[in-house]
């Protein structure tokens, strides 16, 4: 029998073995039960994207999907245009200008939410509304935008080069205004939104609320929708300015030229703005009738202190 001494070097051999087989024995472990097959799954029936990037990708499809070139601003949420007017709206546009002025033939007078835009410069721009031609009590043949409640709105489509089949009298192009309809919504839906507007200058906080409800049914007689919404806003606004008519000469030899006339100008200018929208859908097969009703009112006034010279 051959008998070994213990050295050194021997154990560190052994001890060096034991480290060596400690993660063999960690790695054994009693079977687990529970398995990821047993556990039940969770089925996603519709994956809905809201939101800004809903409203991007909207956007984008109706410019993809079109055979004019047209530009669309799509409310992000129900009511949620992102201005306080459809003018200020229609800005964001790529080639789209906004008049800051009251009116064509009062440029010395500031507006706050515009009075008309013009498209890649060119003017006599027509407006509908779904479609529809409408306009209002002013000059031109468009649309007063600031007339129009902006939360009543779901998009607003921009024509820069209106085709044959659209309604004729735009040469600058056409703006289309587009309302909510109840088959746009899955069901019942309601929402209300409320905001308030602070004027620096003035001091003073103006609110504005409105709100929508909708829901449709699937009848033997085929499926019919209702949808109400309701908006109204109010705005203050004050606006200082100076005002300088054009020079003229004392006479025609005169090298001297004379201001016409010079005016201090403050402003104070408060509005009010209502706006109904009912909207009745009834579908059968393939045969789909509507009927909508629109009416927005606006009021305004405004008190002017001048100092001229």
């Amino acid at each position: 029998m051959r008998h070994f001494k213990r050295t050194t070097l021997s154990l560190a051999a052994v001890q060096a073995l034991m480290v060596w087989a400690a993660p063999v024995w960690a790695q054994t472990a009693a079977p687990n039960t529970t398995t990821d097959a047993a556990k039940p799954t969770q089925q996603l029936d519709t994956v809905v994207v809201s939101g800004r990037r809903a409203a991007l990708a909207t956007a984008q499809k109706i410019k993809q999907d079109s055979d004019e070139i047209v530009d669309s601003v799509v409310a992000e949420e129900i009511g949620k245009l992102p201005d306080r007017s459809v003018t200020e709206v229609l800005s964001r546009v790529v080639g789209i200008s906004m008049d800051r002025v009251s009116a064509s033939n009062d440029p010395v007078h500031f507006s706050v939410e515009g009075s008309g835009v013009n498209i890649r410069g060119l003017t006599y721009v027509s407006s509908t509304l779904n479609g529809r031609e409408t306009f209002s009590a002013n000059q031109g043949r468009t649309l007063g935008f600031e007339d129009v409640p902006p939360e009543l709105m779901a998009r607003v489509d921009v024509y820069k080069n209106p085709s044959a089949e659209q309604i004729e009298g735009a040469i600058g192009g056409l703006v289309d205004l587009r309302t909510a309809m109840p088959f746009d919504f899955p069901g019942f839906k309601g929402s209300i939104s409320g905001n308030v507007t602070h004027n620096a200058l003035g001091g003073k906080n103006k609110p504005s609320i409105s709100g929508l409800l909708t829901n449709s049914w699937n009848t033997e007689a085929g499926k019919f929708g209702l949808l109400v919404d309701l908006a109204h806003s109010l705005s203050s606004t004050r606006t200082d300015g100076m005002v300088v008519d054009p020079y003229y000469k004392a006479t025609p030899e005169s090298t001297t030229w004379f201001a016409r006339d010079m005016a201090w100008r403050q402003q104070f200018y408060n509005r009010t703005r209502d706006g109904a929208y009912v909207a009745a859908q009834w579908k059968k097969n393939d045969v789909e009738s509507s009927l909508t009703f629109f009416r927005s009112k606006y009021t305004f006034d405004w008190n002017e202190i001048s100092v001229s010279a």
